[in-house]
């Protein structure tokens, strides 16, 4: 019976000590190929993030790229082309003559060219000579509300002389190239 027992306990001992190996083996190799798992998920996860990144980046640039194109549309209807700019001393003396104020413009240099598909300058002066008030609403005009043009003033002087005012003005008008 003692023979018995030392068996029972020792093929006991032993199956629960394969048990516990066996456990750890299995737990360990488990182990392993939840790391790899893991990785693999979150190389997953990182590659989506970029994919919806550049999916937004897209779709951001196809909305910039049709508000350029309605920016475009709109520049070349305020900045003539550079032929274009033949018209602005006429379109000074129209203009002038809506607030009953005499003006002329000349042009005083040579067109300052910017690159193919920028924006280039010409300065020019303008000599007005009026009443106050239609003075003040025509220079307003020509700087801000210019229909076809947009203009810069550099510098303006204005004086009181007899019954009229006098502006001299120096600026930039501005063409497309």
């Amino acid at each position: 019976m003692q023979g018995n027992l030392k068996k029972a306990v020792i093929t006991g001992g032993s199956i629960i000590f394969a048990s516990i190996v066996v456990f750890f083996v299995a737990f360990a190799w488990l182990s392993g190929d939840m790391e790899v798992q893991a990785d693999g998920i979150q190389s997953a996860r990182k590659s989506s993030a970029q994919d919806t990144y550049s999916l937004e980046s897209f779709a951001a640039l196809k909305r910039d790229a049709t508000l350029a194109g309605q920016y475009a549309v709109r520049l070349d209807a305020l900045v003539p082309s550079r032929d274009g700019l033949l018209s602005f001393p006429r379109w000074i003396e129209t203009t002038s003559r809506t607030y009953k104020v005499n003006a002329q413009a000349s042009f005083k240099s040579s067109p300052a060219a910017g690159k193919q598909g920028t924006i280039g300058s010409v300065d020019f002066a303008l000599d007005a000579i009026g009443p106050y008030d239609g003075l003040k609403e025509f220079l307003g005009v020509v700087e801000g509300k210019a229909p076809r043009f947009l203009i810069v003033f550099d510098s303006i002087s204005v004086s009181k002389e007899a019954d009229a005012y006098h502006a001299a003005v120096k600026g930039r008008v501005f063409f497309r190239q």
